[in-house]
């Protein structure tokens, strides 16, 4: 049996709404999508040491919603640079992980950078996109992690 793999790709466009329309928003998205899922995540941040000019970005994902396994890491290439395209466009992958992933890759050489808070809503349009109405928030300090990397 041959192995089938496909290329995943992230295209990010962004932007910003008033705070007073997000009820609008929120209503349009829900009509137009088939499915809804509340996201609650948290976000660390690991650059890898510099290898001539090379600097990859990883990112571990504790999923607070998720039940069972609640770690993710995805890793995220640099943008495909392409003449007249308005959006960022990236390969991405998504892992599956236990929770020691932190302790793991900085193993491997990644040094922890930052982490974030990530709320909202994925809404799903036809199967094939996504769409995320998320509010990022900075966590207060970077305490939680360099406290013995319990994060959590």
């Amino acid at each position: 049996m041959q192995q089938q793999t496909s290329n995943l790709y992230e295209c990010g466009v962004q932007g910003s709404t008033h705070s007073s329309q997000i009820g609008h928003l929120l209503t349009r998205l829900r009509g137009l999508c088939s499915v809804e899922v509340p996201l609650n995540h948290r976000e660390l941040v690991f650059r890898s040491v510099p290898v001539g000019s090379a600097i990859s970005e990883v990112r571990a994902r504790y999923d607070y919603n998720a039940i069972g396994q609640k770690w993710w890491v995805r890793y995220i290439s640099t943008p495909h640079i392409r003449e007249k395209l308005p959006a960022t466009i990236r390969n991405i992958i998504d892992i599956q992980v236990s929770n020691n992933i932190a302790t793991f890759l900085e193993y491997l050489g990644y040094k922890y950078d930052f982490e974030y808070i990530l709320q909202g809503y994925q809404f799903t349009y036809q199967r094939s996109l996504t769409i995320k109405l998320v509010q990022i928030k900075k966590t207060a300090s970077s305490k939680l992690w360099q406290r013995n990397n319990n994060i959590l």
